[in-house]
C-alpha cells in the first residue's frame, strides 16, 4: 500500500511521482491512495502528480482521518483484483484460445 499527501509543493514534485511509479512497477505493485492536504483542492491532470495518480487509477480523498481505514481497504481490493486478472492472463488455458478449429 502506498500512500501520498497531496499539498501545494507536491504536486508537482518528480520525487513523488517516482513514488507512485515505483509502487506500479512491482511484481504485484501496491494500491495507491492520495492525501489532499488542502481539502477540495484540485489537483491539475496535467501535473506531474497527478498524470502519475491518473495513471495508477488512484483513489484521491481529502484529509479526513476517519475515512483513511476505509479508503485504504477499498485500495487493497482494487490492486487484488488487478492482480488476480494480471494473474489469469499470464496462465495458459485451453478454452480461451481465440482461433477457430476447423471443421
Amino acid at each position: 500500500m502506498t500512500v501520498v499527501l497531496i499539498g501545494k509543493e507536491t504536486l508537482n514534485s518528480n520525487r513523488v511521482a517516482w513514488e507512485i511509479e515505483e509502487s506500479l512497477k512491482k511484481e504485484r505493485p501496491n494500491g495507491i491512495l492520495a492525501i489532499r492536504l488542502d481539502a477540495g483542492s484540485q489537483i491539475p491532470q496535467n501535473s506531474v502528480v497527478g498524470k502519475a495518480l491518473r495513471h495508477a487509477g488512484a483513489e484521491i480523498i481529502d484529509w479526513a482521518p476517519n475515512l483513511f481505514g476505509d479508503a485504504i481497504d477499498r485500495a487493497c481490493k482494487a490492486v487484488d483484483r488487478i492482480a488476480r486478472i494480471q494473474e489469469h492472463l499470464r496462465e495458459p488455458s485451453e478454452s480461451s484460445s481465440c482461433a477457430r478449429k476447423s471443421a
